[in-house]
């Protein structure tokens, strides 16, 4: 691949996960086996992507879990603790304005994917908490007295 198309804007959507199997494809190394993301320049035709936060400002002061799905035309959002959701017309509304989830079939589609790609998404690291001996160690490199 020479410069200009690496400099090129791509079509396809892309998710976090892509960009360590593009740059190594760009590179010219295989990615390792097993990783999630795709070489978005290898991908010879669109497909949903996903995203997650476990921090969604719904209402002022509460963070909420939310995912979304995105294709290249609609885009749910979904609260699962609320059981809320919100679907944008990208095409008609790229500023996701207006919700369509009471008037557009395409919500049905995009909750069906959604909720397989949420039941196949492994679970989220787990908190452990704070390390016990976090305090030795500031103390070690002089952080703390």
């Amino acid at each position: 691949m020479d410069r200009e198309s690496v400099l090129a804007r791509i079509a396809q959507q892309a998710q976090g996960i892509d960009l360590f199997p593009t740059v190594a494809g760009l590179l010219g190394f295989p990615a390792p086996p097993g990783l999630p993301g795709l070489d978005v320049f290898a991908l010879s035709k669109d497909r949903p992507v996903f995203s997650e936060t476990r921090f969604g400002d719904t209402s002022p002061g509460r963070p909420t879990e939310l995912i979304s799905v995105r294709t290249s035309g609609w885009k749910l959002i979904y609260a699962p603790a609320l059981g809320y959701s919100e679907l944008y017309d990208l095409a008609r509304d790229p500023g996701e304005h207006v919700d369509r989830s009471s008037i557009a079939a395409e919500g049905n589609t995009l909750a069906e994917l959604l909720s397989g790609w949420s039941a196949s998404a492994p679970p989220p690291p787990r908190s452990v908490g704070p390390d016990p001996s976090l305090r030795e160690k500031l103390r070690a490199l002089g952080y703390v007295q």
